[in-house]
């Protein structure tokens, strides 16, 4: 998922050389560019998948309880996502504060204008609130949007969710959460991460990766149950249908995420149904292929760590009005060189902070 973003912005990135130098964007997909290859669905499948680990060891519990209580829960949770978020902060801070001086005096520059030093923009990203309002979502670490509303989940799960889901059916839970954000974004006007939003509907997204992991707890000793995988299918074929009769808008967005997430559900409850050694499909080989694995070991510090570093050398690209050729040559090397500077933080910054060690024999 984080290779899917990190592409998505690195075309963002190109297309933007390519206007500068130019003019125009005629050489791309006006739709296609907008979205920069619909990256923010990356974001509705990986809030499905928190959902559904975060649910797994509950759902294997009675009464649905959390091991150590909610308070050695939030711990847990506080310690695995905060440290590497910090650290990543302080370098794109480090990193905006040099595209500043790059860009100084042509301060009308259009890549300019996401670097923000306010100190509202940067203490909303310090007590991760930046989804709240479009100028700080977009400030210093724009992706890191996504980590706060991800973290704001994590907080209702014991609060909220796991009282809900005691009394309520799973359905009603995803429902009730899907309506509440739905309701909100209507409600400040505002569409995706404006007024008081956060895309507040992944709560949804979150209750829905729940289901699917009591579905699997349940099921455990069924075999593969095909129609999940239709049901992924047809609502990802629905979703393609109708970015390609709509006009994209926030709105639509918050629509689609449901169709997407509803997608993601069902394929994490069909593959999760194969037993070790049962023969698999192409699908499960392609997830299972080594180097996805290697790189999903890492996947959170390289979504931290790429916008920063990637603007760096794009600014660099826009300040001296490079060509298209030059500038989809330097991204290319950029996000090479910005995978494997983000698997040296995932070892020295992002495992020290993590409670399971066993994830690092994936990286030796």
């Amino acid at each position: 998922m984080a290779l899917w973003v990190a592409f998505g912005h690195a075309f963002l990135d190109f297309a933007g050389i390519v206007h500068n130098h130019a003019g125009n964007f005629n050489a791309f997909s006006q739709q296609i560019y907008a979205q920069a290859f619909y990256a923010h669905f990356a974001v509705d499948a990986f809030i499905v998948i928190s959902g559904f680990c975060l649910m797994l060891p509950v759902a294997k519990r009675d009464n649905f309880t959390l091991k150590g209580g909610w308070t050695l829960y939030l711990y847990r949770r506080a310690k695995r996502i905060l440290p590497p978020y910090y650290c990543a902060l302080l370098i794109a801070l480090v990193m905006a504060g040099i595209r500043f001086w790059i860009c100084a005096p042509n301060s009308e520059s259009w890549y300019i204008q996401h670097i923000d030093f306010r100190p509202s923009a940067i203490l909303a990203h310090v007590f991760l609130i930046q989804n709240m309002w479009d100028p700080w979502a977009r400030a210093v670490d724009g992706p890191t949007w996504s980590v706060a509303t991800e973290f704001q989940i994590y907080l209702l799960f014991p609060l909220i969710l796991l009282p809900l889901w005691r009394r309520c059916s799973p359905l009603m839970v995803v429902c009730l959460g899907y309506g509440a954000g739905i309701g909100l974004m209507f409600w400040t006007f505002g569409g995706h991460r404006s007024g008081l939003t956060g895309c507040a509907w992944y709560v949804g997204l979150f209750a829905m990766g729940m289901a699917a992991s009591q579905w699997h707890v349940l099921s455990r000793s069924a075999k593969p149950r095909p129609y999940l995988a239709v049901g992924a299918i047809a609502l990802i074929v629905l979703v393609a249908v109708i970015i390609g009769t709509q006009t994209w808008n926030g709105f639509l967005m918050a629509y689609l995420d449901f169709a997407v997430g509803g997608a993601a559900a069902c394929a994490l409850a069909y593959f999760s149904s194969f037993e070790p050694g049962e023969r698999r499909g192409m699908a499960m080989r392609i997830l299972e292929w080594k180097p996805l694995v290697m790189v999903g070991a890492f996947s959170y510090s390289l979504y931290l760590i790429h916008a920063p570093l990637l603007n760096l050398p794009v600014t660099l690209l826009v300040k001296y009005k490079a060509n298209g050729y030059v500038g989809g040559l330097v991204i290319i090397c950029s996000l090479a060189g910005i995978i494997w500077l983000a698997r040296l933080f995932y070892r020295y910054v992002e495992l020290p902070s993590m409670t399971n060690r066993k994830q690092e024999s994936v990286i030796r």
